[in-house]
């Protein structure tokens, strides 16, 4: 019996202790409901802030391959059939051409973008919000497996 209220009053003592704690803890913001319906879902002004720091991207991959057909053609066969003049030029390059965009983390000139936007560039130009001007980046830094890069330009 007198086990059965020690314990009684020690779960009531821990109760009224964890109510009081529960009570004195610091309240949430609370929720404030948008004045009119065009506020309920606006990003306006996020949007307007982060777009000056969007940049585009664009890049440039020369790819090269081989001329197969030229070995192909230079056959006596094919010479006696097109005739000894016969020449054409077969690309030997192509580039490759990639858009994509990025974020300006600092003045200095960094930007954050995917990796596979860059990845494997010969040439990476940036174009500025509101600028025509394209500026030449290079690649600071880039990590495939989060698919994130770093290049800079020089404002």
């Amino acid at each position: 019996m007198k086990k059965a209220i020690i314990v009684s009053t020690i779960l009531a003592a821990s109760l009224f202790a964890a109510d009081l704690k529960l009570n004195m803890a610091p309240r949430g913001a609370e929720h404030v409901m948008p004045s009119s319906p065009n506020q309920v879902l606006s990003f306006n002004k996020a949007v307007e802030q982060a777009r000056k720091a969007v940049v585009n991207i664009s890049t440039k991959k020369h790819i090269r391959f081989n001329d197969n057909l030229h070995y192909l053609f230079n056959n006596p066969f094919f010479k006696d059939f097109f005739g000894r003049n016969f020449d054409f030029d077969i690309p030997k390059e192509r580039v490759q051409r990639s858009l994509g965009s990025g974020v300006i983390i600092s003045k200095d000139g960094y930007i954050v973008t995917n990796n596979h936007v860059i990845n494997d560039a010969d040439e990476i130009t940036v174009t500025l919000p509101n600028d025509t001007k394209e500026y030449p980046a290079k690649i600071i830094g880039k990590d495939p497996d989060s698919d994130l890069a770093v290049i800079k330009i020089e404002p």
